[in-house]
């Protein structure tokens, strides 16, 4: 299911919002929305902040975004900024960056709250950003979003969020540019050095200081001169001269503002490039995104770089997959940027901002109290779901004890027909009984066939009486058996007798083989002889007599 992300850029002209619809795996940017003037000069500094937050509160009900998620930033006006270089990893600067910096600030160091975000990271060289605020700054800007009734669940700077819209700039083939963003009060400097944050400066110069030469030199009102800067803003050129002579005037108040704010941006990029940390590839900016509302001003990328002889041009989203005005969404830049930092789950992610000061003492708190007479409905209907399940669990317990019972019943009468008179307390037991049973009636039947399985002696006897021809005398003196070999001692009345005796007996299919003992004759002529049968005894195969005379 998707779920908002907005990202709020709370200025001091207009409210504006980016809003993007993410999923577990993807984000859209659905819609950017302006309030109205907020009149931020007519306001009473001492009644500021309640004004502000009644704005947000409203602009939030029109839009009907109370169930999303908000971002927000803090003014670069109101940031201490530092850039560091150490020659260790990342991880031992974070153990001396809040003392180093206590050296440079003049501010006491309890009352700041320390954020960074590292450059470069390697294994002996990190170079890092100490972005430093009050904590009277923090919770100033909190409680006018909360007095709105809704909870940030980040807050970082608005010009470092600039970083977060490469992501919408990839199909630029620029891998050192910079965003300027000129907004009403000031203008923000984020320079990208290969996707990663290099420089940041505010300017304090923006958007109401045109509207004030305007003012001043059409002899407009105030509101008046927004409008002409607005819908007529633009600025001459000697390539592109102007005919209008009234064009003319507003050309020359846009260019008193403008052309000592190109200069000091000029001024930026050498401090830039100054910097000790950098490495040749990186110092030269190759072009110059605009973006803010005074960025829309005709021709002002043009002027930029006949001025500065750098490329320019108004910051292009045109790339984000959604049918937007290009031209309008230069100003919610900082918004969008705000979002992405929260939003932003593409597969080709880019570095985003790592500042956030929605922690420590800041950090969000969840008020769950409007779920909870949901959390009770839903709790009531599975205690009720549970109890049911468990009387289920109980009947069904119930009729496999008795299932049970009728089983051991059964096994029991069972036993008694094969076992009577013998008692058992279970099936188990009867099982065991049984078992042992069958071991001793396989032991009595091995010590009656003697090992020659079927076969007792009775056996033995039994044929020899069938085999032997009546006609034939036969005395038995002894059987015997010994495993598979049986032993018959006995007379007869010749020796041509013996040899008639044993072969009837060879006859006898299960006889494998007779062996011919001692034979004499007794003192009544009787002949008294032995002969010996092997029963079950392994014929050896023709092909193994081969390979024995082989």
């Amino acid at each position: 299911m998707a779920h908002q992300v907005v990202g709020l850029d709370i200025g001091t002209y207009t409210i504006k919002a980016a809003v993007f619809q993410t999923t577990f795996r993807s984000m859209t940017l659905s819609n950017l929305i302006e309030s109205s003037p907020i009149g931020f000069e007519d306001m009473n500094p001492e009644t500021h902040a309640q004004t502000l937050s009644k704005a947000i509160s409203q602009f939030i009900d029109h839009y009907q975004l109370r169930n999303a998620t908000f971002c927000s930033t803090l003014s670069g006006k109101d940031v201490i900024l530092r850039i560091k270089e150490y020659p260790f990893g990342a991880k031992q600067v974070l153990k001396i960056l809040t003392n180093d910096i206590a050296d440079e600030i003049p501010i006491p160091i309890e009352d700041l709250m320390i954020e960074h975000h590292h450059f470069i990271t390697e294994k002996n060289r990190t170079v890092t950003h100490a972005v430093c605020v009050q904590n009277e700054m923090i919770q100033n800007h909190l409680s006018m979003i909360q007095a709105a009734g809704i909870e940030p669940s980040l807050i970082s700077v608005d010009s470092l969020t600039l970083l977060n819209v490469q992501q919408f700039l990839q199909h630029h083939p620029h891998q050192n540019f910079a965003i300027v963003d000129i907004g009403h009060s000031k203008t923000s400097i984020c320079i990208i050095s290969q996707h990663e944050l290099a420089f940041v400066r505010t300017l304090y110069t923006g958007g109401r200081d045109i509207n004030e030469k305007v003012r001043q030199h059409l002899d407009l009102t105030l509101d008046q001169s927004i409008e002409v800067k607005e819908k007529h803003g633009v600025i001459e050129s000697d390539q592109r001269p102007l005919q209008s002579k009234d064009l003319k005037k507003l050309s020359f108040a846009i260019q008193s503002v403008i052309d000592p704010l190109f200069r000091e941006i000029l001024q930026t990029f050498h401090m830039y490039r100054a910097q000790n940390y950098l490495t040749q590839d990186r110092k030269q900016i190759s072009h110059v995104f605009f973006c803010g509302g005074t960025s829309l001003v005709r021709n002002l990328p043009h002027y930029f770089t006949s001025l500065v002889n750098t490329p320019a041009s108004v910051i292009d989203f045109s790339q984000t997959g959604v049918e937007l005005n290009s031209t309008s969404c230069a100003k919610f830049a900082t918004a969008i940027g705000t979002a992405l930092k929260f939003a932003s789950k593409s597969k080709q992610q880019l570095p985003k901002d790592q500042v956030n000061y929605r922690k420590g003492p800041y950090s969000l708190v969840q008020d769950y109290g409007k779920y909870k007479d949901k959390g009770l409905f839903y709790i009531k209907w599975f205690g009720v779901f549970f109890t049911l399940l468990l009387i289920l669990f109980s009947f069904k317990s119930l009729n496999l004890r008795q299932e049970y019972k009728n089983i051991e019943k059964a096994a029991s009468k069972s036993f008694e027909q094969y076992i009577p008179g013998t008692k058992i307390a279970s099936s188990t037991n009867a099982v065991k009984a049984l078992t042992q049973k069958v071991s001793e009636l396989e032991q009595k039947q091995v010590i009656l066939t003697s090992g020659l399985d079927q076969l007792t002696a009775l056996g033995v006897l039994r044929e020899l009486s069938m085999r032997i021809p009546s006609t034939i005398k036969l005395d038995t003196e002894e059987l015997s058996i010994d495993q598979n070999k049986v032993t018959l001692r006995a007379q007869t009345d010749s020796f041509a007798s013996v040899d008639q005796i044993i072969g009837y007996l060879e006859q006898v299919p299960f006889f494998d083989r007779i062996e011919k003992g001692n034979m004499k004759e007794k003192e009544n002529r009787q002949i008294q002889f032995q002969i010996t049968i092997l029963i079950g005894e392994e014929k050896p195969s023709p092909d193994a007599g081969e390979d024995n005379e082989s």
